[in-house]
């Protein structure tokens, strides 16, 4: 993730790469619980490292994509939260939009308030916090219609959202993430977290 984030953000912001669990060795919701665990740390220890801790963007790609938006989209949820409060503030860089957690296999599951859950179409609200969603063209795991979806339920609640679709990239990682898609990402980002 260092070498797609990088570039785009220079010496202007600091960077954190984080790691989650994934199924099968856990379920839902425990990758969005070690996301908040990583985020608390990232807070507590923004004196130390000299970076502002209320000012934090969330960037994912993939399943990753799907866990910041879950959880930039979801403070309040119970379920969701584990022991932190406030994430609403943070602004959301969506990369891949999911309709549910695949990598949880909520997507399988005939229960549809899990599902719900799992799902961040499903938390947009008003006071979420401004959004980022960029998605390859050519994606072979992820159909246009899923990210869409997500921008049409945010822009519908009057949160501010950008689509931005990368001509001829595919799914996950730095695919055709360069050029206009990483211009795009880094105005949004001196909008949104430096306030320029």
């Amino acid at each position: 993730m260092y070498e797609t984030v990088l570039p785009i953000v220079g010496a202007s912001y600091a960077a954190a790469s984080i790691n989650y669990r994934l199924a099968p060795a856990v379920t839902f919701p425990a990758a969005v619980h070690d996301v908040h665990a990583a985020i608390r740390w990232l807070r507590a220890n923004a004196a130390h490292y000299g970076y502002d801790g209320d000012r934090i963007a969330l960037w994912g790609f993939s399943a990753g994509g799907t866990l910041t938006t879950l959880i930039g989209l979801s403070e309040g949820v119970g379920a969701l939260d584990g022991q932190l409060r406030g994430v609403r503030h943070d602004v959301v860089v969506r990369g891949r939009c999911h309709a549910v957690l695949r990598n949880n296999r909520c997507h399988g599951t005939a229960d549809p308030d899990l599902v719900a859950l799992a799902s961040p179409v499903y938390h947009a609200s008003p006071d979420d916090p401004p959004v980022f969603v960029f998605q390859g063209t050519l994606d072979a795991y992820l159909s246009l219609s899923q990210p869409e979806s997500l921008v049409e339920a945010l822009v519908s609640a009057g949160v501010h959202t950008e689509l931005h679709l990368v001509q001829g990239a595919g799914h996950g990682g730095r695919t055709g993430f360069y050029g206009a898609a990483a211009r795009a990402v880094r105005n949004f980002l001196d909008v949104y977290v430096r306030g320029e």
